[in-house]
């Protein structure tokens, strides 16, 4: 059954509902554990992009209505995506790049990753469309939005919800 967005992220808010941290059977080879910190209203959203002077897009504002700043596909053989809660984002983002010159948040704003392995994930906002990529690790940082394969991120959700979470990159 191929997914819509909106169908991705209900099956996504299910499973955080179901599982409440604790692993449940999805249908895959392993069960995963599924967690939200806390989800967003539009007011947050807009309260975050009027004092950071961005612009969300669409779809990246649903999920965090939807789904929230998560922890998703936490398996004991596979690296969980979480997804940062925006008020965080700042610090996140100085953090990894403390020591690569810097900090491009605003621009590139990094906004998940996978548990465990130093892979990032997040937005180039200098671009319209197909601006969300998964940096990796042995690519220095201040290089990532020169390296990196930009997708939809509609797409890439749909994606990790039909995949049962092994389609991360």
């Amino acid at each position: 059954m191929k997914l819509e967005f909106t169908q991705a992220c209900n099956q996504l808010a299910k499973w955080i509902e179901q599982s409440q941290g604790q692993p449940i059977d999805i249908d895959s080879t392993e069960s995963y554990a599924f967690l939200c910190e806390k989800r967003f209203t539009a007011s947050d959203i807009s309260t975050f992009e009027e004092n950071y002077g961005v612009q969300l897009g669409e779809a990246y504002c649903y999920f965090l209505q939807k789904v929230g700043a998560a922890r998703l596909f936490i398996g004991e053989y596979t690296a969980a995506v979480e997804f940062v809660a925006p008020d965080k984002l700042q610090h996140w983002s100085a953090a990894v790049f403390e020591n690569y010159g810097t900090d491009p948040f605003t621009q590139l704003l990094l906004c998940a990753g996978l548990l465990n392995y130093n892979f990032y994930a997040g937005f180039d906002l200098t671009r319209a469309e197909r601006n969300f990529a998964f940096f990796y690790p042995d690519v220095d940082p201040e290089y990532w939005l020169e390296d990196a394969d930009f997708v939809d991120f509609q797409t890439w959700v749909i994606h990790l919800v039909n995949s049962k979470g092994k389609l991360y990159i």
